[in-house]
């Protein structure tokens, strides 16, 4: 399991670094690469675990839908950034589900179809988005937003790193170590949570100091986006163990599925965009 979790794991980082450090039409065709391969997958393994709960899936529907809305962001990122994109999206999902609903007359099963797709926009497919919109941002010129989507991972990731690493250490100790929520992650701790809060503000601060951004958001991005990651990491969490499934899927080896590579995002992302325009990072 090591071995295939450690391969994955540096695959991972050096694709995501060759698309910041490459950036231009090369290191976008890649990102659009990447972006679709983790929408479909992510979009399929969460509407086969909703289908654990009764919720029947249309045939495609999700993954293709998934495709498609990160391929109309990044459309609009490269032709004409404006807030219009989503709300086209959003009533062309609207109109497309309604429809569906009206065509499946007495058919049970088609209508649990539609709540199935209409879960996975809501709770993934729009949330995912969100990176794409960051992404975009001033693309082609300064890539403000390529190296925003590096802080907005780094910080996460770190964030993680920072609970696993004094989690683990403290569990070395006599009564080091006490437990969250066992119910749902029997491994977190109050300890590792704590340690990993301040890693993820450290990070944050070292590299708002790169970008020339004040202190103070600085501490309240890292904080933000720890809280937001972790209770992205645990909702992952209850429902898998709801399922009863260990791992969202096998797309990636010794990791899981994509699910599990992207859980601590799917808050971050939305919540890191809202934090940028407020603080006046991105307009």
């Amino acid at each position: 399991m090591f071995l295939p979790r450690l391969f994955s794991s540096v695959l991972i980082l050096a694709v995501f670094f060759f698309i910041v450090l490459i950036k231009g039409a090369l290191g976008l065709t890649i990102f659009i690469i990447v972006g679709i391969f983790l929408s479909i997958f992510a979009a399929r393994e969460l509407s086969l675990i909703f289908c654990k709960f009764g919720l029947s899936k249309f045939a495609y529907a999700n993954e293709v839908f998934a495709a498609f809305v990160f391929a109309i962001f990044i459309f609009n990122g490269i032709y004409e950034p404006d807030i219009g994109t989503g709300i086209f999206v959003l009533v062309i999902f609207i109109i497309v589900l309604w429809v569906k609903i009206l065509l499946s007359i007495n058919k049970k099963e088609e209508i649990l179809k539609a709540i199935n797709l209409a879960s996975v926009f809501v709770i993934l497919i729009i949330p995912m988005n969100f990176i794409t919109l960051i992404f975009m941002q001033d693309y082609g010129l300064h890539y403000l937003g390529v190296n925003l989507v590096v802080f907005l991972i780094l910080v996460t990731k770190f964030g993680d790193i920072g609970a696993y690493t004094i989690g683990t250490l403290t569990s070395k100790i006599k009564n080091g170590n006490h437990k969250i929520i066992p119910s749902i992650s029997p491994k977190k701790s109050w300890e590792g949570t704590i340690g990993g809060l301040i890693t993820s503000i450290v990070v944050s601060v070292i590299m708002c100091r790169l970008y020339q951004i004040p202190m103070v958001t600085a501490i309240v991005l890292g904080a933000g986006l720890f809280i937001g990651g972790f209770i992205g990491d645990l909702a992952e969490s209850s429902l898998k163990r709801c399922a009863e499934i260990k791992d969202s899927g096998n797309a990636i080896p010794g990791i899981g599925g994509v699910l599990d590579l992207v859980d601590s995002l799917l808050i971050n992302a939305p919540l890191f965009y809202v934090l940028l325009l407020y603080f006046g990072i991105i307009v």
